[in-house]
């Protein structure tokens, strides 16, 4: 994820949510499916708690 939002010499990062959107994109067939769908419940959840501070 930090890969992708993160900002790069070469570009701007992206926003959290199109990194989601590239992430269910390609689950099932580049990566595991279940997996991605644990990782993107935890960035969610890690997002609801900083909005809660």
């Amino acid at each position: 994820m930090y890969l992708l939002t993160s900002d790069r010499p070469y570009r701007k990062g992206m926003p959290v949510e199109k990194a989601i959107n590239i992430l269910e994109g390609i689950k099932g067939t580049q990566l595991n499916q279940e997996l991605v769908e644990i990782f993107i419940k935890i960035i969610k959840e890690e997002q609801t708690l900083q909005n809660d501070r």
